[in-house]
């Protein structure tokens, strides 16, 4: 079949089109022959890439996709060749404490089409039944295929994330594609809808009673400052725990819970160095032994300055700086740790005057 595809990360040079194997739908599988899919800006920054994310090269993206079911593997039953359906792009891979709860997109198994699986910029697509949806007879594959992602985003944003209850209204402050669709599906569930005026994209919400509002600039930027001001509350679930709130947690998992997060920004937007200043004191020695494994995983593509009183990170340093009394002044001092000595027995020579930190 032909497809969309990409064998590398990069800009859209990398981009080809040509032929790819055909899937092969397995038990409790359909075939799809696309007839839609949407540009995602997901598909954009797969495109690009980053460190965690490995892909079965070559790839294609594509989350948002209509079609009709073209074949149908071994124990499937309710869908017929040639209907109409839509895909659902989020698949859970299996059953665990996230999915139980209806928490799915937390979930350590859980994929989106064109992000960790190939998606629906090729001819064909194979995708389990229980992401299907049939499309009334009044959308084309278009329509079908044009909301998907960004109204899933919006959904679990208010109805899972913000618990939103029957009578509450909303206003929408900026509305691009999630905020448009939060507005049609709140508008249809009987909420009452404000868009502050975002320019022409708001001007098909007037159809469903949608009213548009330009709020005067300084009126916004106090209520956005009011709202800045609440603070962020955090819900945190620690290995093998339930999820609670991080002012709960112990001074060790707050702080794996702070380097997770820095962590999780350098992947999305790394630094040339980072300054970690006592970050792993409440770590006990396992948690440090881990910390320090991601300190080197990530040490190839940045540079860590990190002040510390711990051992352990002292010696999985490549260069140590310190302050010493000498001849009754105090002095910084610096010294090259011999990176292979430690890849070959585990030891480090200790010349150097004691530092304090490193």
């Amino acid at each position: 079949m032909k497809a969309l595809y990409f064998e590398q990360h990069g800009e859209l040079d990398v981009v080809k089109y040509g032929d790819v194997p055909d899937p092969e739908p397995g038990p409790g599988e359909v075939l799809i022959r696309v007839r839609a899919c949407a540009l995602n800006f997901l598909d954009i920054w797969v495109r690009r890439g980053w460190p965690s994310l490995k892909l079965e090269m070559p790839h294609w993206g594509g989350a948002d996709v209509a079609g009709e079911i073209a074949g149908i593997g071994p124990d499937v039953s309710g869908w017929q060749v040639g209907q109409r359906v839509a895909v659902d792009p989020g698949m859970s891979l299996s059953e665990d404490e996230y999915t139980r709860r209806g928490e799915d997109s937390v979930s350590p198994d859980y994929h989106v089409l064109g992000e960790h699986m190939r998606g629906g910029a090729a001819e064909y697509l194979k995708v389990p039944i229980g992401n299907l949806a049939a499309i009334p007879e009044a959308y084309d594959f278009v329509d079908a295929a044009a909301p998907i992602l960004v109204t899933l985003t919006a959904w679990r944003m208010l109805m899972h994330r913000a618990a939103l209850r029957a009578g509450e209204s909303v206003l929408v402050v900026g509305a691009g594609p999630s905020g448009l669709s939060a507005a049609y599906f709140l508008a249809r569930m009987g909420h009452e809808v404000t868009i502050r005026e975002a320019g022409p994209m708001t001007g098909g919400m007037m159809r469903f009673g949608i009213p548009k509002y330009r709020l005067p600039r300084d009126v916004l930027d106090a209520e956005v400052q009011r709202i800045l001001d609440l603070g962020v509350e955090l819900e945190v679930t620690p290995a093998g725990k339930r999820m609670r709130q991080m002012k709960l947690l112990s001074g060790g998992e707050k702080a794996l819970t702070a380097l997770a997060f820095v962590f999780a920004v350098f992947l999305a937007r790394p630094c040339p160095f980072y300054i970690l200043d006592e970050v792993e004191a409440a770590l006990d020695d396992a948690n440090i032994t881990r910390f320090l494994e991601m300190v080197r995983r990530f040490s190839d593509r940045t540079q860590f300055i990190i002040v510390t009183h711990q051992k352990l990170t002292m010696d999985a340093a490549d260069v140590l700086y310190g302050v010493s009394m000498q001849d009754g002044a105090t002095k910084v001092i610096s010294r090259r740790l011999p990176r292979e000595a430690q890849m070959l027995t585990g030891e480090r020579e200790s010349d150097a005057a004691d530092p304090a930190a490193a």
